[in-house]
């Protein structure tokens, strides 16, 4: 992810969150934090007040994770555990400066993270969505309406059961079929 002040977030293989600076030579690692992400999300760019922008990524326990400029690497316990195999998105309400989060927990439910500005990220509302554990939600204004709506994939419920497919007898040529 591509940082302001021509640096880059990555997370390895291993799970080492690495900033990168770029310079005229190259990149050089500006910052390396060992094994502490999950290498199946990666990090995002957020904004955390109104002059400091940061990267939040998912521990493998299920922890939130948020770099700041200052060099600073925090975990947060945000009321349960996030899925390590997906990234929370940001999202922006019109009365914030920061970012606020949505992300998929272990368990499937969709959260609201909200608190990054106040340095204490917590979950603030719960939707218990039967997400995927893998699961991306994409953010937009879907019906065009102006406010924004999220999709996330999920797993299939009992709420709206599947159709059966309707059953067919076939005859002999010349003769109709019923249903």
């Amino acid at each position: 992810m591509t940082l302001p002040g021509r640096r880059l977030a990555a997370v390895d293989r291993d799970g080492a969150l690495v900033i990168f600076e770029i310079a005229a030579s190259g990149l050089r690692v500006a910052a390396r934090y060992g094994g502490v992400a999950s290498p199946d999300g990666p990090p995002v760019v957020v904004r955390l007040d109104h002059a400091q922008t940061g990267v939040v990524l998912v521990a493998p326990d299920g922890r939130l994770l948020v770099w700041s400029d200052d060099g600073a690497l925090r975990g947060y316990d945000v009321g349960g555990p996030l899925s390590s195999a997906t990234a929370p998105t940001p999202i922006t309400f019109e009365d914030r400066v920061s970012h606020d989060l949505l992300a998929v927990a272990q368990d499937g439910a969709v959260v609201l993270i909200g608190g990054l500005a106040a340095g204490g990220p917590r979950a603030v509302a719960r939707l218990d969505a039967r997400a995927l554990r893998d699961a991306r939600i994409t953010v937009a204004d879907l019906d065009g309406d102006g406010a924004i709506e999220a999709v996330v994939l999920s797993d299939v419920t009992d709420r709206h059961p599947p159709r059966r497919p309707p059953r067919f007898s076939w005859t002999r040529p010349g003769r109709r079929a019923s249903a």
